[in-house]
Order: C-alpha cells, then sequence, then structure tokens
C-alpha cells in the first residue's frame, strides 16, 4: 500500500467568520495538551507555538463550507505506515502572513454535535491499482490567540471566548445631593463595527467593589438583575442600568470604583465588540423642597 496524498480537511462554521485569506500548515516543534497550548491573551503576553511550515496552503472565503489542506505525504508516512499503527501526528493551522488583509476563521472542534463536522485527516491510497481513502478524526484540538499589544487608544473592548470584561468609571457631579433618587441610568457607546465581530453580545453590568489589594465584581441588587446586550445593527447602542447601581453610589453607601461589563454566553464563542465614547446618563429626584 502507498499513501499518494494527504488532506486536513475542516468545517467553518457558518455566521462566524470575517473576510478571508490563506491558511497554512506547520509542524508543531514540540507535543501540546489543550490546556497547556491555549493562552489567555487579556494579559498581552503571548505563548507562541513555534512550528516548521509545510508546503501546504488553503485559501479561505466567508462562504466556504469546508476547509482542505494537503500536505505532503513524507510528514505522515511513518505515522500512517509505521508500527505501531496508533502513531500520533500534529498539524499547527495559522493565518498565512502572505494573506492580505485581516479575517477571521472558526471550525468546528472535535466537541462539535454533527460528527461530520470535525476535524479530519484523509489519508489518499493506492493499493494493487484500486484508489481508496482512509479518513481519521481528530482526537484533541485547541486554539490559541495572541496580541501584540493593547486596544487602540480609540477604542474599549469587551471580548468573548479570550474573556475580556470592560470597565468603566465615570464621576458623579457635586450637584447631585445624596439624599437625592436615582430613577433612571441609561449608558450609551458608539460602536464600532469594523472594528467588532459579533451577533448580539450580551453582558452583565456589576459594581467593582476594592478592599485593600482584592477587587470584586458585585451584582447592584439581587431583586432587578438582568442581561443586557447590543446588537452588529447599532452603530450607537443604549443600554438601561439597574438604578440601584448609581443609586449606592450617590447615597455614599459604596465608595465610586466603577462599574464592570462582563460579558455572558450560554457556549464557547469568539466574539467581540470595540467601543467608544461612553456616556453616562442619570434622571433623578430629590425630596420635595430641595428642587430638583
Amino acid at each position: 500500500m502507498a499513501v499518494d496524498s494527504i488532506a486536513i480537511r475542516f468545517h467553518p462554521l457558518p455566521g462566524a467568520q470575517r473576510g478571508g485569506g490563506e491558511i497554512r500548515a506547520l509542524w508543531p516543534g514540540r507535543s501540546w495538551s489543550e490546556t497547556s497550548v491555549f493562552a489567555d491573551s487579556t494579559t498581552f503576553e503571548p505563548r507562541p507555538v513555534r512550528g516548521t511550515v509545510l508546503p501546504g496552503r488553503a485559501a479561505m472565503s466567508r462562504d466556504d463550507s469546508t476547509g482542505r489542506i494537503r500536505l505532503p505525504t513524507s510528514f505522515f508516512s511513518r505515522a500512517a505506515e509505521g508500527n505501531p499503527p496508533t502513531a500520533t501526528v500534529q498539524v499547527l493551522l495559522e493565518p498565512s502572513p502572505l494573506a492580505a488583509g485581516d479575517f477571521l476563521l472558526v471550525a468546528a472542534s472535535d466537541d462539535a454535535e454533527a460528527l461530520g463536522r470535525r476535524p479530519r485527516a484523509v489519508f489518499y491510497r493506492s493499493s494493487s491499482g484500486i484508489r481508496d481513502s482512509v479518513v481519521v478524526d481528530v482526537t484533541a484540538d485547541t486554539y490559541f490567540a495572541e496580541r501584540v499589544g493593547p486596544p487602540p487608544e480609540e477604542g474599549l473592548l469587551i471580548e468573548t471566548g479570550v474573556f475580556y470584561s470592560l470597565l468603566l468609571r465615570f464621576a458623579l457631579p457635586d450637584s447631585i445631593p445624596r439624599n437625592a433618587t436615582v430613577n433612571r441610568a441609561d449608558l450609551t457607546v458608539d460602536v464600532l463595527q469594523e472594528r467588532s465581530l459579533f451577533g448580539t453580545l450580551r453582558f452583565q453590568v456589576d459594581r467593582v467593589e476594592v478592599a485593600g489589594a482584592d477587587t470584586a465584581f458585585v451584582r447592584p441588587s439581587q431583586s432587578n438583575f438582568y442581561v443586557r446586550g447590543i446588537t452588529s445593527e447599532e452603530q450607537r447602542a443604549t443600554v438601561r442600568l439597574d438604578r440601584f447601581l448609581v443609586q449606592s453610589w450617590v447615597s455614599g453607601n459604596f465608595p465610586n470604583h466603577g462599574m464592570a461589563l462582563r460579558p455572558q454566553f450560554d457556549e464557547i464563542r469568539y466574539e467581540w465588540a470595540v467601543l467608544k465614547n461612553p456616556t453616562l446618563r442619570l434622571v433623578y429626584s430629590t425630596p420635595p423642597g430641595d428642587g430638583q
């Protein structure tokens, strides 16, 4: 039997792509696990996975339902034909540095509900003039993300997947008396859609509490808790805040250390929003005789 060609096959998830570009394959220079390679890049300290570039590339667009990268048979021949047959091979897929522009590709993993959408290696072989193929499912996969620096100065980032919360602090005017009642609090932000990628980004707004070196995120009130959200159609978004969040600052019950916008999601999704120009609008009332 001879292995004629080998391909890595994967399935992009619909609705999660941006743009298009070229993907290349590498042979990782060391063994890895799903936990050791995954990088939470919020520290801005990338953990790159170095590897040897293989002669195989695939051009992907946002409309492609299947991605396929052909690889040299020499890379897999020892594992495919050797002993033991359970030999393991590893491949790293990454954007090619030759790709023009930015793009995002999200592919189904080995945890995909549809078994046919898991990443696979396909071995095409011939024996006695008969050609067939052997399909091998992936046994482990993960992804890593790197940032070369913090978000741009004009943008504020909130993100899922690589979890990234947003902290905001507004200095309240001294003209608001401590006995005032906050009737409404609205947070308004500009959404830089050209720098963002999300459908509906849901987030929870918590009060930031600081005690010494410890920082905690606390619900403003147990009885008025709900998740907010912004959509990909909004250029300027306004969300209603829990008024008890601001009331606690006005009344002096809690020092104003700000609020935390913490992304919420039911499943692992890689989405982000870049925001700018946050403003806080308050409607409050005062006791009779104190003015309004």
